[in-house]
Parts: structure tokens; sequence; C-alpha cells
């Protein structure tokens, strides 16, 4: 089996760039999330860095600098720019690893979508009836949406969770149905249990005349 570092799995991640099929082990789709993080992290303090002379900033004109986005924008422009293209540069191949990972572990794909559907609906709802909420102000309206927003919520963190124990967990042991396991060396060759072994039998010699 080969071992799986950090560098491999960020090449391997980009090569499959939009590949949904196949298997992903953990330690691509994990190392892949943390270069993700790294990189996101380090366009955070980028930009931290280019705004702080807005945090130094005194003066009667030192609020309004915080409202005018020409002014923060000429400020922090480019790490936002950047970190802009590397989210929608990295949108795709982390969502094939998510797939491939969950096909390792036997499960279809379609639970990623499953999981964003369900969150954009929760999203819709809760806008529909926090409008609701203001425009029938009262006891009852706001006890309901509380309702609404707990049982929502609560749905879509067991979701989350146990898409996260699917993606900790190991894939399954040989092929399945979404391929090989990714685990397997290309030149390990499957090893066939014999229950036992038959010997044949020697020909018995001639017999002279």
């Amino acid at each position: 089996m080969e071992k799986m570092t950090f560098g491999k799995a960020i090449k391997t991640c980009l090569s499959k760039y939009a590949v949904f099929t196949g298997r992903a082990r953990r330690a691509e789709y994990w190392y892949f999330v943390l270069f993700m993080v790294l990189v996101s992290w380090a366009l955070s303090i980028w930009s931290s860095v280019k705004l702080f002379p807005l945090f130094l900033a005194d003066g009667p004109g030192a609020a309004d600098a915080w409202t005018n986005p020409f002014e923060i924008f000429a400020l922090g422009g480019a790490p936002m720019v950047v970190s802009g293209v590397f989210s929608l540069a990295m949108l795709l191949p982390s969502l094939a690893v998510f797939v491939r990972r969950l096909h390792d572990t036997n499960h279809s794909g379609w639970w990623v979508l499953a999981f964003y559907l369900f969150y954009i609906v929760d999203l819709v709802l809760l806008v529909f009836f926090s409008v609701y909420v203001v425009q029938m102000s009262g006891a009852m309206s706001g006890a309901l949406y509380a309702v609404i927003f707990l049982v929502l919520s609560l749905g879509l963190l067991a979701f989350a969770i146990v898409l996260l124990v699917w993606l900790c967990t190991a894939g399954t042991v040989g092929p399945n149905k979404y391929g090989p396991d990714p685990k397997a060396s290309p030149e390990e060759k499957p090893v066939v249990d014999v229950p036992f072994t038959v010997t044949p039998e020697e020909p018995e010699p001639a017999q002279e005349e």
C-alpha cells in the first residue's frame, strides 16, 4: 500500500479536478481539506494586514472609511480578489473529492447534493418565516418561529453529523460498486483462499510383459 502524503493528496485532487467517479481514501480527502483551510487562513491574515491601517485610522472620517467600499477595496482589494478566485477554483475539486470519499465508504455521491439542497431549503424557510413573524408580530408567531428554527437547525445538524461520520469512516476493503480499493497497490494480486489442495496423481509406470 502506497502512503498518501500531504503533497500527493493535493496533486491527486487537482489532477482529478472534476472527476466524480471512483474512490478517495481518508488521507486524500482530509489532507486536501487541510490544504484549503491553510490557504484560506493565509489569505485572511493577508487581508487583515492590508486593512490594518483602517483600524489605526483616527479622526472624524475614520468611521466613514469602514462604510466606504472603495476605501476598503483600495486597501484590501488584492487579497479579496485572490481569495475569491481561490474559492471558485477549489469548488469543483472539493466537491469531487467529497463525492469520491463517500464512494469509498460505499455511499452514493448524491448525498452531497441532498445536503446542500436541504441547506438551501432551510435558509429559504427561515427567511420566509422571519418575514412572517415581522408582519404578524406577537408572542404566538415568535414561538412558532423559534420552534421552526430549532427543528430545521437540528435536522441540518443531524444531516451534517451523518456525513461527517461517513467521511471519517474507513473505506470498504477491496473493490466496491464505485471502483477498486484506492489503498491497493496496482502490483498486488488478489489472494485466493483455497480450502484444500488437490495433488494430481502420478501415472503408474507401465508394466513390462
